[in-house]
Parts: structure tokens; C-alpha cells; sequence
């Protein structure tokens, strides 16, 4: 190009707004690349972390329940009738409430001697577990039974056939906590969920 046509061109109103805009177009295009650049090259390199996932045993997934202070939902569904237990395990102390078709009930366990609490009075308790297995409720007894049983595995459930007339789950969560344990006993379910 000569110098006379770049001259004639930026005198000109319209070649020269359009010049201006190309040279625009030019200096944001070179300094976007630059800055793309000069990123690439600074930024800090990714550093691969490797996770050790922990490796725990089943015993020890029950112990951590057994041995730690948790929130339970205990439902029992007998055929017509479902009972509701909903509290907390704290330093083997248990507090909480039981919802049936008779209404709520609050209540507190305490070295295995059940007690009603009413306006703040404590009054011993005979019928909590009235018309439902209470050895489902007691984690120990139910892990010394399900120590010897055969079990199923299959990813986070374990199964477990007792005898002919009782089957149990055990759900884990993702991280390695009792979530659930199902218990069918013949026409009887409970399904007790924990938080902790």
C-alpha cells in the first residue's frame, strides 16, 4: 500500500472510522492473547492429591454407633398399628417420645428403668415397648445377635436372616455410619434410623 491511499483513506470520515475501529479491534485482540498468555505461564500448576480412603471394619462401623451419643427415629409397624419413637442417646441416657394411636408420650430411660415424664415429674414407665420386641431397641443386644449371624453383602446393605420368621437390614450411609436397620418379624416391621 502506498502512503498517498492511507493518507486519502484517513481524511475521508467514513475510512477513517473504520480504521479506527479495525486498529480497536486489533489492540483488544493482542492484548486479550497477551493476558491469556502470560495466565497460562503464571498460574500455579495443579497439584494431584491422592485421597487415602480409610478403611473401617464392620465391627468398627457398630462400635462408632454403640460408642457415640446419636438421635434416633424408631418406627414399628404392627399390622392396624404404628408406634413412633423419636429422641437421643446421650452418655447412655435416653430421652425422648413415643407417638401411638393412645396420643404422645414423653419419656426417659435411664439404667434401663423407663420413666413418664409429666409437668416435669418423673413417674416409672411399665408399657413403653407395650406390644413390641424391646431387644430391637437395645443396639447391644441387637449387635451381639447379628455378630454371629450370617450375613449378605451387597455395596451398603447387609442382610441378615436370623431365623425363619426374622430378617434384618443394615444400611450404611457413603460414610460409613448405620443409617437404617429394617427388621421384618413376621406381620411386624421396625425400621430404626439414626443421626450421628
Amino acid at each position: 500500500m502506498n502512503k498517498e491511499f492511507l493518507k486519502k483513506c484517513w481524511e475521508n470520515k467514513r475510512t477513517h472510522a473504520l480504521m479506527v475501529l479495525i486498529l480497536w479491534i486489533v489492540a483488544l485482540s493482542l492484548l486479550m492473547g497477551i493476558t491469556a498468555l502470560f495466565n497460562q505461564f503464571s498460574a500455579p500448576k495443579n497439584k494431584i492429591e491422592t485421597k487415602y480412603e480409610e478403611t473401617i471394619s464392620y465391627d468398627e462401623i457398630w462400635q462408632n454407633l454403640l460408642n457415640t451419643d446419636y438421635e434416633f427415629q424408631y418406627v414399628v409397624t404392627l399390622e392396624e398399628e404404628k408406634i413412633e419413637y423419636n429422641g437421643k442417646v446421650e452418655e447412655n441416657k435416653i430421652s425422648g417420645y413415643r407417638e401411638n394411636k393412645e396420643g404422645i408420650l414423653k419419656y426417659e430411660m435411664e439404667d434401663g428403668i423407663s420413666y413418664e415424664l409429666v409437668m416435669g415429674e418423673r413417674k416409672p414407665l411399665e408399657t413403653l415397648y407395650e406390644n413390641v420386641n424391646k431387644d430391637y431397641f437395645s443396639l447391644d443386644s441387637l449387635y451381639a445377635l447379628l455378630k454371629d449371624t450370617p450375613v449378605e453383602e451387597e455395596d451398603l446393605l447387609y442382610t441378615y436372616e436370623v431365623n425363619e420368621n426374622v430378617d434384618i437390614q443394615v444400611l450404611l450411609s457413603k460414610e460409613n455410619k448405620i443409617q437404617t436397620i429394617t427388621i421384618q418379624e413376621e406381620s411386624t416391621v421396625y425400621e430404626l434410623n439414626f443421626t450421628y
